[in-house]
């Protein structure tokens, strides 16, 4: 089997996806709640076209109360997840957005634990409390608390349980779960949004294209992890929050202290031990 196409499609995915926050950093005029607002009704627009050239039927079959219903949970922890990162990009805490998305495997692994009773092996066990030291540092050290960083970490992962409950597949799942958000926001965007024949065309254009900078590293990764070993697309999924944090750090000169440098050193040891183990045991 050819593993080269699925393995540029992930590297693809998780580049656009580290590479996002120049993209939410150029609508920094923009109301966090109001690119929320489009990034989810153009993400839906977008799926709806996808799943009308490729298998109609589908929608069909995704639009009963039965599968809304089990999923509007997910929809609300994905839709505080996208409201956290943006919000936490255009006001300047790249850096923080990548140690939350640092954490977010490792609290996965935590919640299982807690919510599925799935076992951890001891290195799982080291990689948790690492994490857990890493956010403590910050919080004594610097005297914050990075919500920013929890909150992501925290949303992800509980949207994570809530889809693991669900049959269905993570373009399907996000077709109704972008479904169920776009009626509220949809009705935000009509009432309280920019007029976009008055605002900057690059504005404009921004707010319109965003449902394809989120479903397109989306589409290119659920192509990638069904031919892909996931061992392999563990790896590659560093590759986002590694490029934001770099991103914060050198283009955009972000405060960075030596206490916040330990607090990563300790969660790029938890996430190296993460990886070890889930590589051994594929």
């Amino acid at each position: 089997m050819n593993l080269l196409r699925p393995f540029l499609a992930a590297v693809a995915a998780f580049l656009i996806w580290g590479f996002l926050p120049f993209y939410w950093k150029a609508l920094k005029e923009i109301n966090a709640l109001e690119v929320l607002a489009y990034r989810i009704v153009m993400t839906f627009i977008l799926l709806v076209f996808y799943h009308f050239f490729t298998n109609r039927n589908t929608l069909k079959k995704l639009f009963n109360i039965i599968t809304l219903k089990k999923h509007v949970i997910s929809s609300i922890f994905l839709a505080s997840n996208w409201l956290i990162y943006v919000w936490g990009v255009v006001n300047n805490h790249i850096i923080e957005c990548s140690l939350g998305y640092y954490l977010t495997p490792l609290v996965s692994v935590f919640l299982g634990g807690l919510i599925f009773k799935e076992q951890f092996s001891n290195i799982q066990k080291i990689s948790i409390i690492l994490a857990t030291l890493s956010v403590l540092n910050i919080i004594v050290s610097l005297k914050i608390i990075p919500f920013i960083a929890i909150g992501l970490a925290f949303s992800f992962s509980m949207y994570s349980v809530f889809r693991k409950k669900s049959k269905l597949s993570s373009i399907d799942g996000l077709t109704v779960e972008s479904f169920l958000l776009s009626i509220p926001f949809a009705t935000y965007i009509f009432i309280y949004g920019s007029n976009l024949i008055t605002i900057s065309s690059t504005i404009s254009f921004l707010l319109l294209f965003s449902g394809v900078v989120t479903a397109t590293p989306l589409l290119l990764y659920v192509y990638s992890i069904r031919e892909l070993p996931l061992s392999t697309v563990g790896m590659l999924q560093y590759i986002g929050p590694t490029l934001m944090f770099l991103i914060g750090l050198f283009y955009y000169k972000e405060s960075f202290s030596l206490m916040y440098f330990l607090s990563f050193l300790i969660i790029w040891l938890a996430v190296i031990l993460f990886t070890y183990e889930s590589i051994k045991n594929r």
